[in-house]
């Protein structure tokens, strides 16, 4: 029986962990469905409603406190529009920036955020 030579460092290497970020989305999507995306954006609108939807007017300054969670805000209307898309990855990378920042912010505890990403039952 004749033993696969795997190549190293080239464009198989690539490939197959493209492959494997893309199985591991999958299993993620299969775990947070976009449903379930829109049920915990709609959670951080909440969060959120006391402050207008505003995106960031510059990318490459220090936003203030206040600007920051405007910003999450405007991301989370946004996040609506990616997973009508189709668009699953964006939206959860997105997701993960506005849990850091409610993290951060004091807004949610690690084990909230957690909670809300769990499926429904």
């Amino acid at each position: 029986m004749k033993e696969k030579t795997v190549h190293r460092g080239g464009f198989l290497d690539f490939h197959y962990s493209r492959c494997k970020v893309v199985q591991e989305y999958k299993q993620l999507e299969d775990f947070m469905t976009p449903e379930k995306i829109l049920e915990v954006v709609t959670g951080y609108e909440k969060i959120l409603a006391a402050l207008p939807k505003q995106q960031l007017a510059r990318y490459d300054a220090y936003p203030t406190s206040n600007e920051l969670l405007c910003h999450l805000h405007w991301m989370c209307g946004e996040m609506r529009v990616l997973v009508e898309q189709g668009r699953i990855e964006k939206a959860f990378r997105w997701l993960g920036f506005i849990q850091g920042v409610l993290a951060a912010k004091e807004l949610r505890t690690i084990d909230q955020l957690r909670e809300d990403s769990r499926p429904t039952q």
